[in-house]
C-alpha cells in the first residue's frame, strides 16, 4: 500500500523520471531534506536548526521533536509535487534542502515562546497580586512563651512580671505557648499552670505540649486542662499559624510523623496568599549550646523541615532548648524562644520571650528579657563568641 501511494505521488507530484528508479526506497520522500545545493545551503540550514531547533526540541522533547521533524519533511515534500504540478505546471523542478522542516521548527520555537512569556506574565501578575495581599495585612503582634516549667525550679516572680508586661505594655494579637507547661506532667503542676495561664487577657492563645507535660501520664491531663487546644488557627483570612505536635509519653525526643507531614502539607497548599506560621515544641535543626541534646530533638526533622519548605512556610517557631536562636534559610526562618520563667537557663542565662511583628511580608523576631530590654533577635546570633566557650571547654 505504501509503494502504491508512494508511486501514485512520485508520478503526479514530484520529478518526472523512472517510476521504477523512485519505487525501490520510499526514503526518498524524506531524504531530500538532508540534500543541499551548495555550501552556503547548508551553512544556513545548519544554523537555523541549531539556533530554532534547540528551543523546539527543549518545548516538546526530544522524542516528538524527531517525529515532528519526520512527519513535516514529508508534508513539505508533498505539498512541493502539489504546487509544482498543478500551479506551476513544471513537475520536473527539483526538491532539495530542508526549508518545509525548519517552518515547521520554526513555528513550534515562536508558539511555545509565546506561551512561556503568557505563562511567565501570569506568574508575575500572580505574586504581584500576592503581594499586594499581603501588604493589606494589617500588624499583628504575636508573643511566644516557652518552657514554663511550672514545679520545682518554676520563677513565680518572673512569671508575674510576663503577665503584667504582656497585659499591660505589648497587648499581643496572639500569645503562642510552645510547650513544657510543666515540669513533670503532675495533677497539681496542671492545676497551676491553668490557673497563671488564665490570667493573660489576650482573646488568642495557642497552646500545646513538650515532652515535659507528657511525662507520668501527663497527656491525659494536658487534654483535660487544656480543651480548647486545636491545630489550625487562622487570624483575618491573612494569617495561618499550624501548631504541630511533637510530644511523645515519657520520651524526651519529638516526633512529627508522616502523616501529621502530609496533613501540613495538604493544608498549606489551600494557603499560598496567606503568611504561613508552623509552631512546635521540639526544635526542627539543632543549635549552639545544647551538647548531647541535639539527639533528642525532632526524630524526623529531615521530612519535616522538606514540608515546610515545600509548602513555603514563613515562619517556624521552637521551644524545648531553652536556647534563644534563630536560623534564617532565606525564604524560611526557624525562632526558638528560651525558658521564660525557670532556672533551665542554657546558652543565654535570663528569663527570656519572644515577639513577633508581622506586617505585609515583613515578619521581625525579637527576644525580649523579662524586666528589661527587648533587641532582635538576631543580635544573639551576632553576639555569639564561640571562641569564648572553647576556652572555656578546654580548662
Amino acid at each position: 500500500m505504501l509503494k502504491f501511494l508512494f508511486d501514485y505521488y512520485c508520478n503526479i507530484f514530484l520529478i518526472h523520471v523512472d517510476p521504477s528508479a523512485l519505487s525501490d526506497s520510499l526514503t526518498r520522500l524524506l531524504a531530500y531534506v538532508f540534500i543541499n545545493g551548495n555550501i552556503a545551503h547548508i551553512v544556513f540550514n545548519v544554523l537555523a536548526l541549531v539556533y530554532l531547533g534547540g528551543f523546539a526540541e527543549r518545548s516538546i522533547g526530544t522524542p516528538r521533536y524527531i517525529i515532528v521533524y519526520i512527519i513535516s519533511g514529508i508534508i513539505a515534500a508533498l505539498f512541493h509535487g502539489i504546487i509544482a504540478s498543478y500551479i506551476l505546471h513544471n513537475g520536473s523542478v527539483l526538491l532539495v534542502g530542508a526549508s518545509g522542516t525548519i517552518s515547521c521548527v520554526s513555528g513550534i520555537t515562536n508558539i511555545s515562546t509565546h506561551r512561556d512569556l503568557h505563562v511567565g506574565k501570569r506568574i508575575l501578575e500572580m505574586k504581584k497580586h500576592n503581594i499586594l495581599c499581603r501588604d493589606r495585612i494589617k500588624l499583628m503582634k504575636f508573643v511566644q512563651i516557652s518552657d514554663l516549667h511550672i514545679g520545682g525550679l518554676f520563677k513565680e516572680d518572673a512569671f508575674n512580671t510576663i503577665v503584667d508586661e504582656v497585659n499591660n505594655d505589648l497587648k499581643p494579637d496572639v500569645i503562642i505557648i510552645s510547650g513544657d507547661l510543666t515540669d513533670e506532667g503532675l495533677i497539681f503542676q496542671f492545676q497551676k499552670a491553668h490557673a497563671e495561664i488564665n490570667r493573660f487577657n489576650c482573646p488568642n492563645l495557642i497552646i500545646f505540649p513538650g515532652n515535659h507535660d507528657y511525662r507520668h501520664t501527663g497527656y491525659l491531663l494536658f487534654k483535660k486542662f487544656f480543651p480548647s487546644s486545636r491545630q489550625i488557627y487562622e487570624f483575618d483570612d491573612d494569617i495561618i499559624v499550624l501548631a504541630l505536635g511533637t510530644a511523645r509519653p515519657d520520651r524526651d525526643e519529638g516526633e512529627v510523623g508522616h502523616r501529621q507531614n502530609v496533613w501540613m502539607e495538604e493544608i498549606l497548599g489551600k494557603s499560598d496568599k496567606k503568611i504561613k506560621i508552623v509552631a512546635m515544641h521540639h526544635h526542627l535543626i539543632a543549635i549552639p549550646d545544647t551538647g548531647y541534646t541535639n539527639l533528642v530533638g525532632i526524630l524526623d526533622a529531615g521530612d519535616t523541615l522538606r514540608a515546610c519548605l515545600e509548602s513555603k512556610v514563613d515562619l517556624v517557631l521552637c521551644g524545648h532548648k531553652h536556647r534563644p536562636w534563630i536560623w534564617n534559610l532565606g525564604t524560611l526562618k526557624i525562632a526558638y524562644a528560651g525558658t521564660a520563667c525557670s532556672w533551665r537557663y542554657r546558652g543565654v542565662f535570663e528569663d527570656t520571650y519572644n515577639i513577633i511583628d508581622i506586617k505585609g511580608d515583613k515578619i521581625d523576631v525579637d527576644i525580649k528579657i523579662v524586666g528589661g530590654r527587648r533587641m532582635p533577635l538576631t543580635e544573639v546570633v551576632k553576639r555569639y563568641e564561640p571562641e569564648e566557650r572553647k576556652e572555656v571547654l578546654s580548662k
